[in-house]
């Protein structure tokens, strides 16, 4: 079973057997929307940084006090260049950190934003300590999970890495935790950890579409929660160890509701590819 087809068999069980997560529903065809309540969730970014060739970039987004993170990503102004690479994406109980690699090139740079999702309401947050993880030896590829407390579902989540070269295929929410999984393009061995935030709230995972990724090209794939739905958070899903993320990225609708979920990913292989956005959703 390819690592694409275990990706889809836990996106089914997903939606077929959690209770806490679930799938969206329609209603009759004759049913009006109704008109969506104010968002509790607000977007608020940190300031762009600049990466110089071979650099590995943190960034930061926090929340106001008295908000706590649920979810965040960043965005990668790399001139539309698929040498750019996200490592790292992950939060703590008010703030979400980005890490990015940059190898497009010598003489040139990339700036990099990260953007945090917060909430008035507490979030409990995971952090795989030092010596959690799993060990990803060069060359190799390595999935990893981090779960929630029990009678929680994740709201946002992500990976952390030991380098510039290790690099994501994967980050995907499931119905008591999270899963990422990780290539290690170096000659030395790396480490993956995940963190993972999580609630009590029922949540729900919609899916954006599969976007094909040519061949040293980038692609994107966008989600948007359903009307009366906002965003706490997402995930990305490629469907080959040769495709990796970019940058995963929470956006605001007309409204100012946050309920938009984009990811893109690089394609360094020779064959076509693809990504998935994953968007993570709930009720005010």
């Amino acid at each position: 079973m390819t690592r694409r087809t275990r990706l889809k068999a836990l996106a089914a069980a997903i939606l077929l057997g959690c209770t806490a997560i679930t799938a969206s529903t329609t209603g009759p065809a004759n049913a009006r929307p109704a008109a969506a309540a104010p968002s509790p969730h607000k977007l608020y970014s940190g300031i762009f940084k600049q990466a110089r060739y071979g650099e590995l970039l943190t960034t930061v987004a926090s929340c106001p006090q008295g908000e706590f993170a649920t979810g965040g990503g960043s965005f990668n102004y790399d001139y539309d260049d698929p040498a750019a690479f996200t490592v790292g994406s992950y939060g703590g109980s008010n703030f979400w950190v980005t890490q990015a690699h940059n190898l497009l090139g010598p003489d040139r740079s990339i700036s990099v934003i990260s953007y945090v999702v917060c909430s008035p309401a507490p979030h409990t947050v995971l952090m795989e300590p030092e010596g959690g993880g799993v060990d990803v030896p060069p060359g190799e590829v390595r999935s990893h999970i981090a779960r929630c407390p029990s009678g929680q579902v994740p709201t946002g989540g992500g990976p952390r890495t030991s380098s510039g070269r290790m690099l994501i295929n994967d980050s995907i929410p499931f119905t008591d935790g999270w899963a990422a999984t990780a290539k290690n393009v170096d000659a030395q061995p790396g480490r993956l950890w995940v963190n993972v935030t999580c609630s009590t709230v029922p949540h729900a995972v919609h899916f954006g579409p599969d976007a094909e990724i040519a061949p040293g090209t980038s692609g994107s794939s966008t989600v948007i929660c359903p009307r009366g739905q906002f965003l706490t958070g997402g995930g990305v899903q490629t469907s080959d160890d040769f495709a990796y993320v970019r940058d995963t990225l929470p956006s605001a609708d007309a409204e100012q509701n946050v309920r938009l979920w984009t990811t893109r990913a690089v394609n360094v292989g020779s064959t076509p590819q693809t990504v998935t956005a994953w968007g993570i959703c709930t009720t005010p």
